[in-house]
Order: C-alpha cells, then sequence, then structure tokens
C-alpha cells in the first residue's frame, strides 16, 4: 500500500509503502504530537479473526502493534476520551456495538445505534 502525502508546510509531498493491500485505514494522531500518524487495521484470517492495527508513530517513529477488533469490524478511530490522542475503535455492524480501546480510561464497549449502522468516526469535543 503506497500512502501521499501532501505536506501543508510546502505545498510538497512524499510517498510511504506502509500496509498491505487488504488493510483498513485507521488515520489519527495516536501519539498525541498534533501530527497525523499511519496507521492502519489488518483483519485476520477469516471474517471472524482477530484484527490487529498497526500503528507507525510520527513523534518518535516507533511502532505500536494492538490487537483490536474483528475482521468484518468496521473501523472507526477517533479521540473519544478527550484526551488529544486517538484511540483504536471498531463498530460491530451485527450488533451495533462499538469497541474502544481508550488511552487513558481503559476498554469501552457500548452498544449505540442499531443493528446495520453506518458509523461515522468523531471526537471527543469536552
Amino acid at each position: 500500500m503506497i500512502w501521499y502525502v501532501l505536506k501543508s508546510s510546502d505545498n510538497g509531498f512524499f510517498a510511504v509503502n506502509w500496509g498491505v493491500s487488504t488493510d483498513f485505514v485507521a488515520p489519527g494522531d495516536y501519539d498525541g504530537d498534533g501530527k497525523f500518524d499511519f496507521a492502519v487495521q489488518r483483519p485476520g484470517a477469516s471474517p471472524g479473526a482477530q484484527g490487529t492495527f498497526y500503528i507507525f508513530r510520527s513523534s518518535d517513529l516507533g511502532f505500536s502493534v494492538t490487537p483490536w477488533g474483528l475482521s468484518n469490524d468496521l473501523v472507526v478511530p477517533g479521540d473519544y476520551d478527550g484526551d488529544a490522542k486517538t484511540d483504536p475503535t471498531v463498530f460491530r455492524p451485527s450488533s451495533a456495538t462499538w469497541f474502544i480501546a481508550r488511552s487513558t480510561a481503559g476498554t469501552l464497549i457500548t452498544q449505540f445505534g442499531a443493528n446495520g449502522d453506518r458509523p461515522i468516526p468523531n471526537s471527543f469535543v469536552p
């Protein structure tokens, strides 16, 4: 997978070859440095298998691996706890359940919406 990045500082761009074609894009600022990080959720071998978030952090060029969600979940990262860091999050349409790996307060699992809904990622606004 090739990411093309348009820099706001000088309108230049660069390309990064990172991820595989089956990954789901999961952009966000996972390290809280004010810059988006390269992030994907890679599905497991089958629809009900464990998915895994792979995050390449801009702050320290480090790499995080977080097993989270199932292969057939929808990826909806956002800052759901208000700490200025994106939280790995998935939505399971079959049960209208959100699985949020909050960076400050641990896991939150909540039902919101109706079966079959399509979620829209968002962020906490105090």
